[in-house]
């Protein structure tokens, strides 16, 4: 799929080694061609070696920081919040629930009779 919205830099990295230099280089080349007077902030996922990689912009560009991608921070919490035991007696309660609901006309119709909400397809992992 191609890239949406204004993209300035897409980079296919499928099958290389994504090292901290790697990555350090790809992101001091988008600094680099957008001017680094106009960059302050560098966003990437919370991985160690984007981290890393980020650290080694920081020394480059001094007014340049690094934040972690706050999506990323939420699905690590999410993930640490479902092992939790009486959580995921809940998580998979529900899950039963919704593939009943999602899988059988007869209790879509009953739902689509009492309930004022829409009925959304739940992503589970």
């Amino acid at each position: 799929m191609p890239p949406r919205g204004n993209v300035l830099k897409v980079v296919d990295c499928s099958g290389i080694n994504k090292d901290a230099s790697f990555i350090s280089t790809i992101l001091i080349d988008s600094i680099e061609s957008m001017g680094p007077h106009n960059v302050v902030q560098v966003i990437t996922d919370n991985a160690q070696v984007c981290k890393a990689a980020s650290l080694i912009v920081e020394d480059r560009y001094d007014h340049t920081f690094w934040t972690p991608c706050a999506i990323h921070s939420l699905n690590l919490m999410l993930a640490k919040i479902g092992e939790i035991e009486c959580i995921n007696e809940i998580y998979v309660a529900s899950k039963e629930i919704q593939m009943f609901i999602a899988n059988h006309s007869m209790s879509q119709a009953i739902y689509r009779a009492f309930a004022k909400l829409e009925l959304l397809k739940l992503l589970f992992f």
